[in-house]
């Protein structure tokens, strides 16, 4: 098909999508829009990483359980995980680690607790790589008693063989922070 055939056509195309008749509705069958996910810019050595999320729950857990109590159960909590503890702010109660570089973490493979690169729906792309973890927890006091968890989990991947040096940068599943928040809630509560 000519090329100024096939602009032709999408033209035609769209404009009959544009044209389109509104419908009318009542007030119980109108929806509102949903709002647009929450996005995280990151500046790295080779340019920036855009991350979309579109449900931040993984990233955020709230306890019924005093913060002192939550933050007393942290350094059990990732001692228990195999992590030693790199970040420990009790200013910002903040506590983690940012060079966890194990293969497994608290029974779980490391590469089953990030997403790298640009692995999508297929394979991971962290065969033949090895992660590194950040896994950073910081508490947050709120209204009756209760703790605010906030967390970030991410990593690189770096290549363990070949000549390619460079490093891929890793998302949470969300895996490893609904394990955390668990095992914070049960050393708490004893």
């Amino acid at each position: 098909m000519p090329r100024h055939a096939l602009s032709a056509l999408l033209a035609l195309v769209l404009a009959a999508c544009a044209s389109g008749t509104a419908v009318q509705s009542t007030p119980a069958a109108r929806t509102t829009p949903a709002a647009a996910p929450p996005t995280r810019v990151t500046e790295t050595s080779s340019g920036y990483v855009v991350n979309l999320e579109g449900d931040d729950t993984e990233l955020r857990r709230v306890l019924d359980v005093p913060p002192e109590r939550v933050w007393s159960a942290l350094p059990a909590v990732y001692q228990a995980l195999g992590m030693e503890a790199e970040v420990r702010d009790e200013a910002s109660h903040t506590y983690g680690t940012r060079r966890y570089s194990q293969s497994r973490l608290g029974g779980m493979r490391t590469t089953d607790l990030v997403r790298c690169g640009m692995q999508g729906t297929a394979p991971p792309a962290t065969g033949g790589h090895r992660v590194r973890l950040t896994a950073i927890t910081r508490l947050q006091p709120m209204p009756g008693e209760k703790t605010l968890l906030l967390f970030d989990v991410s990593g690189t991947a770096i290549s363990t063989g070949g000549t390619n040096t460079g490093s891929v940068p890793c998302i949470s599943t969300g895996k490893l922070e609904q394990h955390i928040a668990a095992l914070v809630y049960a050393q708490a509560k004893q």
